[in-house]
């Protein structure tokens, strides 16, 4: 966000067109640098809204899918288990993201990606809709 910024608005000064967007969507998620314990709590802290014992990694949104949490919804989720060096946080590894953001990006997700199953607001669950479960033949 922070290089698109400055250039669109400058473009827009000097009568340059702004392009159409490409398509490609990317989706920031937290990687683990180092072991962090079960039960942690995750916080969005400082001028770089750093997540300690993480990095954010950019990946292509296809690839995030229905299964990796947006950097973003992590601050103050609590990690349900041990989370290794190296691992890229998932919906099912946390609890307590925010049920307003997580009904929205299940949303985003499920209309998106209309073959996997996003999120459950109400319990972190990867499956969401009545629609997923009946796809696993759950009632």
């Amino acid at each position: 966000m922070g290089l698109e910024i400055p250039r669109t608005i400058a473009d827009a000064a000097t009568g340059i067109a702004v392009a159409e967007p490409s398509g490609r969507r990317l989706t920031m998620v937290a990687r683990a640098t180092m072991s962090i314990s079960g039960g942690t709590t995750l916080t969005v802290a400082g001028h770089h809204h750093e997540i300690a014992g993480t990095a954010p990694a950019l990946i292509p949104s296809e690839d995030a899918g229905a299964e990796l949490v947006p950097y973003y919804l992590l601050g103050g989720a609590r990690l349900r288990r041990h989370i290794p060096a190296g691992a890229t946080i998932r919906y099912d590894d946390v609890d307590g993201i925010d049920p307003i953001l997580l009904e929205l990006a299940a949303e985003e997700r499920t209309t998106r990606f209309p073959d996997t199953c996003a999120p459950d607001s109400r319990t972190s669950d990867t499956r969401n809709s009545e629609t997923c479960f009946a796809a696993e033949g759950v009632s």
